[in-house]
């Protein structure tokens, strides 16, 4: 369903713009696309990590545990950080949201003095916080898809010397496999203001279509290697059938022998939708967060969740600098939780503390 939903949102965001450079009104559905491939990216991360009897109890303790420390340090950037640094515009999206409440308000109001009443003030930190708790989540619930990741990606690109011929892959597909864990170390440089947009020079207004396009080149390569991600796993059966042939516990028969490689080939085989979604959930994310920040507007209007019906007065209409916040946030979290984990990963299985 989520690799459905990839091409369908993005084809809605192509046929919003082109109904938009045609003059007719502006197109809430490409930004409502992408907010749903976001949830169910994290809903699909969620049922197979915590959901389902078939992650061990450590992982799931592991998963709440990163979750809480992820979600300190998300908290930890939003308060302290200088906005000059690295900033997400929160002062500005909550005043967009708290004007769009104060219409609301006052359109609703059946006396003259509730039509003149001022905007309600919505402070900035209650969004932080909002933000720090989907930081949290997105923490605990890749740690297990980057690791299924980088431990996918050190089989696939050094299988063993018996294996080549039914394991190698080509030099380009090798490549990709490099690029799905270097571009995340690239975009999360891009949001921060004194390392990438001053020394360049880039205008402002240009850094949404920056960090939509290396999201978007993250997305598009991971999708790329899914296949090669999920054969790597599958893979690691061959492996164990190897070991277990040529080398079988000791005292086993070679009747045992065969039962336990079927055993463990069943395991290999009844895990491999849960790897399937851990290898595409991120890509589906930075898609989801890709689609709302491309639908970016300087002058915060209120257009998301209208479209030219009257009775649109009568809702609240969420400013599209709102929904721009939460997707810069939890895309820039989503490469800083990929490039980190895939950086220790990759360091524990060099330092064979962590089998590929």
């Amino acid at each position: 369903m989520q690799v459905l939903a990839v091409p369908a949102a993005i084809a809605n965001y192509v046929l919003g713009e082109i109904q938009q450079a045609l003059g007719f009104s502006g197109n809430f559905l490409p930004a409502l696309a992408g907010a749903i491939l976001i949830v169910l990216a994290l809903w699909a991360l969620l049922n197979v990590t915590m959901l389902t009897h078939l992650s061990p109890a450590f992982d799931k303790g592991c998963t709440v545990g990163f979750a809480i420390l992820s979600g300190v340090a998300a908290m930890a950037v939003l308060t302290i950080c200088p906005e000059d640094v690295l900033s997400f515009d929160t002062e500005m999206a909550t005043h967009a949201l708290s004007q769009a409440t104060g219409a609301l308000m006052r359109n609703k109001a059946s006396t003259e003095a509730g039509k003149h009443m001022p905007d309600p003030p919505i402070d900035p930190l209650l969004l932080e916080v909002a933000l720090a708790l989907l930081g949290g989540m997105l923490g605990g619930l890749l740690l297990t898809p980057i690791m299924r990741i980088t431990r996918n990606f050190a089989s696939a690109v050094d299988p063993p010397e018996w294996g080549q011929d039914q394991m190698g892959l080509p030099s380009w597909l090798k490549l990709t496999l490099h690029l799905n864990l270097i571009l995340p170390a690239v975009a999360t440089v891009i949001w921060v203001t004194p390392l990438f947009q001053e020394p360049l020079e880039i205008p402002k207004e240009v850094m949404p279509k920056l960090k939509a396009a290396i999201m978007m080149c993250i997305a598009v390569v991971q999708l790329v290697n899914a296949r090669s991600l999920v054969q790597s796993y599958l893979n690691s059966g061959l492996k164990q059938w190897h070991s277990m042939k040529h080398a079988p516990p000791a005292g086993a028969a070679g009747t045992k022998t065969g039962e336990v490689i079927a055993f463990k080939l069943r395991v290999v085989n009844t895990l491999l939708v849960k790897v399937a979604i851990q290898c595409i959930a991120p890509a589906i994310i930075l898609t989801g967060c890709t689609i709302i920040i491309l639908q970016h507007s300087d002058d915060g209007r209120s257009d998301i969740l209208t479209s030219g019906n009257p009775k649109s007065a009568e809702i609240l209409q969420i400013p599209i600098s709102f929904w721009v916040c939460i997707a810069d946030f939890c895309g820039w979290w989503t490469c800083i939780c990929w490039f980190w984990y895939g950086a220790c990963f990759l360091t524990l299985i060099k330092s064979n503390l962590l089998q590929a």
